[in-house]
């Protein structure tokens, strides 16, 4: 018999995961970009690999400077320095995904209107 009392834990949604290698390639050519901007800073000191596999999961809708905190626990001057255009890359990635989902739906949407044809 089930408990009455025992409330359901809220399942955390995550990236879906053809996605998520995809932006771990944007993510990890934005660090490598920082880290040759400045050659005396290591890219895992901007960055580390877990770091970047974590931020690939996040849910679109999840993704805001108060996840990346809590998630990455990094001081107020990364924060400060590497923040923004961390943020920036992700959400242009989940803009870019979203503006080719909507033109493949286009697309496909033409060619259900189209009429059949059969070749003889």
């Amino acid at each position: 018999m089930e408990n009455p009392t025992a409330t359901k834990r809220k399942r955390t949604q995550h990236r879906a995961k053809e996605d998520c290698p995809n932006l771990f390639d944007v993510l990890l050519t934005w660090r490598n970009k920082i880290q040759n901007q400045d050659f005396s800073r290591q890219a895992t000191w901007i960055i580390d690999d877990k770091g970047l596999v974590t931020l690939s999961k996040i849910h679109p809708g999840d993704v805001n400077t108060q996840t990346i905190v809590d998630i990455l626990q990094e001081t107020p001057e990364w924060q400060n320095e590497f923040m923004q255009p961390l943020l920036d890359t992700i959400k242009d990635f989940d803009r870019t995904r979203v503006k080719n989902a909507i033109h493949a739906a286009r697309i496909a949407k033409r060619a259900r209107e189209l009429p059949s044809t059969t070749i003889q």
